[in-house]
């Protein structure tokens, strides 16, 4: 019995030992991580359902490709901010519409939870929107300040290369007029989008 006891003592330092080098290892390349970033990402846009209260314009479109590129500072083990820029697309179905582009430059700040070589990650920005549409109803260029949502995680592959997924939600709705009609209304030109993303620290 005191030989099953000894051996399960000394089985027990040995794991502590190894969890405590593991994390001793960890925190070594969350310190020397570089704090600043480029991230590079690209995905699908899936456009917003709702153009406001009285319209649900965006049934009109289908998803299409997302491209985007962050540049950030990680001011923090818990936080950071990066902006960003990104150009995204749409195509019609069941309605003559063309492929419609958006545009976004955004500032957002990011909330991180380390757990081991992995980053878990929120965060809340603010931008400027631009969409070019055409439909049936309106067409034109359109310009709006707007906010989004996002989450995801990063695996930190070496302490300067991660890899990673997010989902962003966005909305901004710019005015514009019915062409029928000639109302003045809200449209929500923004939507959700799935990325994977790759990020270099330096």
């Amino acid at each position: 019995m005191s030989k099953n006891v000894l051996l399960f003592v000394v089985a027990g330092l040995l794991s502590a030992n190894i969890a405590l080098a593991n994390e001793e290892e960890v925190k070594s390349v969350n310190e020397e991580m570089a704090k600043k970033y480029i991230a590079l990402k690209v995905g699908r846009f899936n456009p917003n359902a709702d153009y406001g209260a009285t319209n649900d314009r965006l049934n009109n479109f289908d998803s299409d490709m997302n491209y985007e590129v962050a540049f950030g500072s990680r001011k923090s083990k818990h936080f950071a901010f990066d902006f960003g820029f990104g150009y995204y697309s749409a195509s019609g179905k069941n309605v003559p519409v063309n492929k419609t582009s958006f545009y976004d430059a955004t500032v957002t700040a990011i909330g991180i939870l380390p757990i081991s070589s992995v980053d878990l990650f929120a965060g809340i920005g603010a931008g400027v929107y631009f969409a070019k549409l055409k439909a049936p109803c309106f067409e034109g260029n359109y310009l709006a300040i707007g906010y989004q949502f996002l989450g995801g995680v990063d695996i930190n592959i070496t302490k300067n290369i991660a890899i990673g997924g997010e989902v962003k939600y966005s909305q901004a709705k710019p005015e514009y007029t019915m062409i029928q009609s000639g109302s003045i209304e809200l449209i929500n030109i923004v939507g959700t989008t799935y990325n994977g993303a790759v990020k270099f620290r330096y």
